[in-house]
């Protein structure tokens, strides 16, 4: 520190009571002057100038001086340590820890060397605040993406004051494309690089794609694309394809020359057995990979004997025409349908006679309902009702003639009407989901959670719904967005359960206009809705104690999975409580408490997440009875593992950008004494009262001390 400008103030008393104060004091002193002369004390200017300096003391700090001056400070060092948490920081790069590991150790060498308690945080696509260092032990670097490049705005936009030095650990494997940005002036990133390079040698699965479901004994397609880099021009890439352990057919791609490729890849298999099965391809090169991680990916199909039943009842219109070409177009489906009009049958003449049988409506396994309700005879409504209080799916659709408006058993079953109310609104409204949509895989319109909000967002409006109270023991999915019915939100999309079958109520009509918006959007939220259906109703034939679903069965590491058990009326009375247990690819069997689902009797659910990459296996317990395991694949993100090798040159950009140190993580406690010692420095205004320094106090009373010892020695007392 050098201080300069300094000059003194007096705040003490006011200068018209010092002067005769020190008027008083020279009075004091020309007194004592002659005591000592009179007495003729030896040497007397002694005492006389050590009281005199007493006095002169006293009269100064009574002054009150106040020192001012300007002085240069370092700024205070206000620090953040940000650690990449993707999955490529699984690499272990040849030694037996992992770069997660080796960043963790490197972050506490930097917070050690610092001055100041750092904020912590980690980052893949998200950035997120964690308590300590210390606590991300219990973490696993499971990011699907990098965002390194996104650090900048989200760290200045979560704190107030910024930052004056950031210490980023990666391995700069940033996949968001962008380059390097600048942070703004003031704050310094240090970058420290987490890997070693490698031969960049690796190919993996990008993509698989097959059909949901297939029939036994019919061929299967299954496609994706192989990506590889570093694999030399003209080689080749062996794809094979496993059926649980077997091997049922396998292929190759060969490189075109480029560092980075995608070869797409087709393979077939026969199943002869009906079931679920996890179908697998798997990537080989003849040499050695770098890394092993991204060589198999999974996707299940539900293989069925036969195609399953269903019966559609509508009358011609826009639904209808949206409608009866999707069904025929479902493979797993076969679907008959019915068109009806007042007193009239426009279709399906044939199957007419069997509506007024429940027994005889048995052999489908799923019944669409939809703006026909009131055209069916009351015998035919009572057969649908009882179909489905056996244990029949139905759905049931909006409109002016839907089974809304029969009354009867159906109007207890989907809700009574308001009285008064009319439905619609001249403005069309938004089809909102609830707490309970936006987390149910029926209403999953984008696999990832914000587009689903944005799609459904801007789904066109609807304009009419039949306006009725929730009835008892409804799992309300979607609702009115300002209508109240019954004291709460009037439900557009509802299920319930109704003795042993399930009905899903869509009480709004004008699902045709999201096919419309297809056709003006190229999008498929229309084709999506209906898909989610059939995969939520057409479950297994067997029916269970208790079953347990899954929200996805294959997902990138780093996504939750949410386990919904399902527990029936006899055993639920048994027992209120369910547990989930969690079979991992590697390491012992979790068991976890489920919740139960508030407004559904029966109902307990779980999130879960994936700690590492492999198939899972779920089954949920309840009352001494234990569900059918139900399997699930975590998949590493193609993205993370596509390119090994750490990318120095992308973090020595982003610190010289941000005027940083850059260095690998043996140098991490250099980078952190050189932040400290490279404070920047600004100047300050001091301020000091001379009565807090305790000399002048030490100064006074050696004065006074002196004078009285020789005064002593004079023979003075």
């Amino acid at each position: 520190m050098s201080d300069f400008g300094l000059h003194i103030r007096f705040q003490g008393l006011p200068l018209w009571v010092l002067i005769p104060i020190a008027a008083l004091s020279v009075y004091v002193l020309w007194r004592y002057r002659d005591f000592l002369l009179k007495v003729e004390f030896p040497k007397p200017f002694a005492p006389l100038a050590l009281r005199a300096g007493a006095l002169f003391f006293l009269i100064l700090l009574a002054a009150g001086p106040v020192i001012y001056m300007r002085a240069r400070r370092p700024t205070p060092l206000r620090a953040a340590i940000v650690i990449d948490r993707s999955q490529s920081m699984l690499l272990k790069d040849g030694t037996n820890t992992t770069r997660w590991a080796r960043a963790l150790a490197a972050a506490r060498i930097v917070e050690n060397e610092l001055e100041t308690t750092a904020s912590i945080f980690t980052a893949d696509d998200e950035l997120s605040p964690v308590p300590s260092i210390d606590s991300t032990q219990k973490l696993s670097p499971t990011g699907a993406e990098t965002f390194l490049t996104d650090i900048p705005e989200k760290i200045r936009a979560g704190t107030d004051e910024p930052y004056t030095d950031i210490f980023l650990f990666s391995d700069g494997r940033n996949t968001s494309g962008a380059r390097p940005a600048g942070f703004g002036a003031g704050t310094r990133v240090h970058a420290i690089l987490i890997g070693k390079k490698q031969n960049d040698y690796n190919a993996g699965i990008g993509e698989i794609h097959a059909p949901d479901y297939g029939f036994t004994g019919e061929k299967i397609n299954v496609a994706g694309y192989v990506y590889a880099v570093g694999v030399p021009d003209g080689e080749s890439v062996g794809i094979e394809l496993f059926d649980g352990g077997e091997r049922v057919d396998q292929g190759k791609v060969t490189v075109n020359g480029r560092s980075e490729v995608r070869l797409p890849f087709s393979l077939n298999f026969t199943p002869q057995t009906s079931g679920l099965r996890a179908i697998s391809a798997r990537v080989k090169l003849s040499g050695g990979e770098t890394v092993l991680d991204d060589n198999e990916r999974t996707v299940f199909i539900d293989i069925v004997t036969e195609k399953r039943s269903m019966l559609y009842i509508d009358s011609p219109g826009w639904e209808s025409r949206f409608l009866k070409p999707y069904l025929a177009g479902v493979e797993k489906l076969k679907a008959n349908t019915i068109m009806l009009g007042p007193g009239s049958i426009y279709t399906g003449e044939d199957i007419r006679n069997t509506l007024g049988s429940a027994a005889g409506l048995e052999k489908y396994r799923i019944i669409i309902i939809g703006d026909a309700g009131a055209y069916l005879t009351e015998r035919e409504r009572e057969s649908l009702a009882e179909y489905t209080k056996r244990g029949g799916q139905t759905v049931t659709l909006g409109g002016m003639r839907s089974l809304f408006t029969v009354g009867g058993e159906w109007g207890s079953t989907l809700g009574a009407l308001d009285k008064g109310a009319s439905a619609g609104s001249k403005e069309g409204f938004e089809v909102t989901p609830t707490a309970d949509g936006w987390t149910s895989d029926l209403l999953r319109l984008a696999d990832n959670g914000a587009e689903n909000r944005r799609i459904w967002k801007s789904l066109p409006f609807a304009q009419t719904f039949y306006r009725a109270a929730p009835p008892a023991g409804s799992l309300i999915l979607a609702a009115h967005p300002w209508l109240r019915c019954a004291g709460g939100p009037c439900p557009l999309i509802f299920s319930r359960q109704w003795n042993q079958g399930r009905v899903l109520a869509i009480s709004f009509e004008g699902l045709w206009r999201w096919k419309l918006r297809e056709k003006e959007t190229d999008s498929q939220v229309y084709d999506r809705l209906w898909k989610n259906i059939f995969e939520n109703m057409l479950e297994s034939e067997r029916r269970s104690a208790l079953t347990l679903r899954l929200s996805a069965r294959t997902i990138t590491l780093g996504e939750k999975v949410t386990a919904t058990a399902r527990v029936s009326p006899e055993t639920f009375n048994k027992s209120n409580a369910a547990t989930l247990s969690v079979k991992p690819p590697q390491g012992a069997l979790e068991n976890i408490t489920m919740t139960p689902v508030p407004g559904r009797a029966g109902f307990f659910s779980v999130d879960y997440t994936p700690g590492s990459a492999g198939r899972y296996s779920f089954a949920a317990e309840a009352a001494g009875r234990r569900s059918d395991a139900e399997p699930m694949a975590a998949q590493v993100s193609p993205a993370e593992f596509r390119w090994v090798s750490p990318n120095g040159n992308f973090l020595r950009d982003f610190a010289a950008l941000n005027g940083g140190a850059y260095s690998d993580e043996r140098g991490a406690a250099r980078i952190a004494k050189q932040a400290v010692k490279n404070r920047e420095y600004r100047t300050v205004r001091l301020k000091r009262s001379l009565l807090t320094y305790p000399i002048l106090l030490f100064v006074l009373a050696a004065l006074l001390s002196a004078e009285w010892i020789i005064r002593r020695r004079g023979g003075l007392s």
